[in-house]
């Protein structure tokens, strides 16, 4: 459970930095380089000093795996970037947590699992979170829907 809590709050963190640093940070290419070099860093201690390349058998596909999701990564930030100049910084952060709807859907439809009962209320949840989210009489809608999508 700390884990998970420590997770939320670590991945809440990053929207709120991001929106922060709007005001003061004007080259956001600089910022997530210095986030990839603490990530390295930090996996640097946290294997105890040792090397980060992989020096057993099928490191090329390891790394050329780590280079894609690298870069994907690198996009979702950049688009997270984005979105949270154009929606705010709730919406957006709000749309990330959302993300496990589409590997739910994923798993059901094309892995043919099940989810019980706490899962599908979970999912309904976050449907309704969606609609809700979206519909607000009176007030403006988000600036860029198909982006946070």
């Amino acid at each position: 459970m700390l884990n998970l809590l420590l997770a939320i709050a670590s991945s809440a963190l990053v929207s709120i930095t991001m929106r922060l640093s709007e005001r003061s940070i004007k080259n956001n290419t600089a910022m997530l380089a210095v986030n990839y070099i603490m990530c390295t860093f930090l996996a640097w201690v946290y294997t105890g000093f040792g090397s980060l390349y992989p020096v057993a058998v099928g490191r090329q596909l390891a790394a050329t795996l780590g280079g894609i999701n690298g870069i994907l990564y690198l996009a979702g930030f950049v688009l997270l970037q984005r979105n949270i100049r154009v929606n705010g910084v709730v919406l957006s952060a709000t749309f990330i947590k959302l993300g496990l709807l589409v590997s739910m859907a994923v798993s059901v439809v094309f892995f043919g699992e099940r989810p019980e009962i706490w899962q599908w209320a979970g999912f309904l949840l976050a449907v309704v979170a969606i609609v809700l989210m979206n519909y607000r009489p009176g007030e403006g809608k988000a600036g860029n829907m198909a982006g946070l999508l």
